[in-house]
């Protein structure tokens, strides 16, 4: 059976999405040209070390010239597939890419209508413009994939598209990456850096006040950092009052390693985020849950979390017994309390995250992609003869 060569080409961080890919379609020899930020290699040696047989990691730089260079690598390289981990940053390369080769690109979205609408919220400089020109040629080009169904949905609904698609989740589950948690009170931890426009903090603060003003116990966790602006200072200004009163509530002066943001979140019981929806992209309003993907799912898929959002954010199907929604603070109140008082609820509900994540694993991915490629074009559907059938 013929090996295939596989190049990906992003100018973001989606080191996680990496993997993803390379053990996606791990197998038969298959070769992988990696054209990505130089920082990947200090953040992830031993990953790289684990697949360099079958790996070449090509740095590029920002100067104009690494272009042209990258360009030149994935040219000699001749690949049968590439993929673009973020087709929104320097599309022109991607375009050109896409023009040479097709279908056979694999580009994903994350953020729909910047990627298929032409208005503007703010609109930027001749550089910016001609970004999403060019983004937006290429997806006429390229096949379409995301890292979440909504989004795939979206794009055909509201925009139409009825070229192939495909779907490939932004991280796995891998099973346990640390011991269990054995929290003497329930863990809940708000992920990622401070900041009033991404999430309710204010919501945060008054259901977490009341639950410790009724007597109960549990742990509060703002997972990022905490800067020294007016709101940072009033959050953790907060934070200390209840830390005072014999509260559990920690938080971060600065920004954390990935080790110990992995390791914290590992330990943790459910995750908390009243994600705010609209939220500006490149001078395009985009909506979280709706145009928008969030990391915030992966990061509860891929340590097997219950997650816990507000009911105008939308989780995929596949994830959804492993969430609780809430519209009102008086909803979450509810949801944490019941948490509190009852631990074999609490315990359920952890169950339920464990059970959804299985449908994360790297077998059960492989399988629905490679059956998405098969229902996709001539020249992928060709293409999928020649890839591992999975087990």
């Amino acid at each position: 059976m013929r090996s295939l060569k596989i190049s990906i080409v992003d100018f973001d961080q989606h080191y996680d999405y990496y993997f993803v890919l390379l053990d996606v379609f791990a197998g038969d020899g298959n070769q992988f040209q990696l054209n990505c930020d130089s920082q990947f290699f200090t953040s992830h040696p031993d990953e790289i070390e684990k697949r360099k047989k079958n790996l070449c990691v090509i740095p590029h730089g920002r100067r104009r010239g690494s272009s042209l260079s990258l360009l030149w690598s994935v040219f000699r390289f001749r690949p049968h597939l590439i993929f673009f981990p973020t087709a929104e940053n320097r599309s022109w390369v991607l375009l050109l890419l896409a023009f040479i080769y097709g279908r056979r690109c694999i580009a994903t979205l994350h953020n729909m209508n910047y990627g298929f609408g032409r208005t503007w919220q703010k609109k930027p400089g001749p550089r910016g413009i001609l970004n999403r020109w060019c983004c937006r040629r290429m997806m006429s080009l390229a096949t379409l994939s995301s890292t979440e169904e909504f989004l795939l949905e979206y794009a055909e609904h509201h925009w139409a598209y009825k070229s192939p698609k495909i779907l490939i989740p932004y991280s796995l589950y891998r099973g346990a990456l640390h011991a269990p948690p054995a929290n003497s009170e329930p863990v809940f931890v708000v992920p990622g850096s401070v900041h009033p426009l991404r999430r309710d903090y204010e919501l945060i603060r008054e259901t977490f006040e009341a639950l410790f003003e009724s007597g109960r116990k549990a742990r509060l966790i703002f997972l990022g950092k905490c800067g020294t602006d007016s709101f940072g200072n009033a959050l953790r200004s907060w934070c200390e009052v209840q830390r005072g009163k014999g509260f559990a509530v920690d938080w971060y002066d600065g920004f954390l390693s990935a080790e110990e943001f992995e390791s914290r979140l590992a330990q943790c019981d459910f995750i908390l985020s009243p994600i705010k929806t609209h939220i500006p992209f490149l001078g395009v309003q985009e909506v979280y849950g709706l145009t928008k993907g969030s990391a915030l799912v992966f990061d509860a898929i891929r340590h097997s979390k219950f997650g816990i959002y507000p009911s105008h954010f939308t989780v995929d199907k596949s994830f959804a017994a492993a969430t609780a929604t809430f519209a009102n603070k008086e909803e979450l109140f509810h949801l944490i309390a019941r948490i509190v008082d009852d631990p074999a609820h609490g315990r359920a509900l952890a169950e339920a995250a464990r059970a959804a994540a299985l449908n994360f694993t790297v077998v059960a991915t492989r399988k629905k992609v490679f059956r998405a490629l098969e229902l996709s074009g001539d020249k992928l559907r060709a293409l999928t003869r020649h890839l591992t059938t999975p087990p």
